[in-house]
């Protein structure tokens, strides 16, 4: 991987990690973006319409080359001997169905779909219950 790229990548996970600081009140907080970055990468290149828009200024680049950022984010932390990071996205069955080429361009692993078998699901098990997928998050 460039390191020219790497270097992109963590540039614009830490620009988003300034942006949310500054939305801080000024007590003692502790943040950073490069859990999140990787995954509103990846959704980027799946949105359209004023969706991709938010998610590529969230994200600090084009749509079309978050993903291969993504990667270099994850392979940075994947690499590293202090760090330790996992990516996982899950959806219910019953929700709109997400692009099967989209979820096809995904790295091995990161994609399931919920079964309401509490041993089956076992993995999401830091999920909280019978909550829906939805995800709110304040992207500036």
């Amino acid at each position: 991987m460039n390191r020219q790229h790497q270097h992109d990548s963590v540039t614009a996970v830490n620009a988003l990690t300034a942006r949310w600081v500054k939305t801080c009140s000024g007590g003692s907080v502790v943040m950073a973006s490069a859990g999140a970055w990787p995954l509103l990468a990846h959704l980027a290149s799946a949105a359209e319409g004023w969706g991709r828009r938010e998610l590529q200024e969230a994200v600090g680049m084009d749509a079309a080359t978050a993903p291969q950022a993504a990667q270099a984010v994850m392979s940075i932390t994947n690499e590293s001997t202090t760090i330790r990071a996992a990516l996982g996205l899950w959806s219910r069955p019953n929700l709109r169905p997400l692009h099967p080429a989209w979820t096809a361009t995904l790295p091995a692993g990161m994609y399931g779909e919920l079964t309401s078998d509490p041993a089956a699901d076992q993995h999401t098990a830091h999920l909280p219950p019978r909550h829906s997928s939805t995800v709110r998050a304040g992207l500036t």
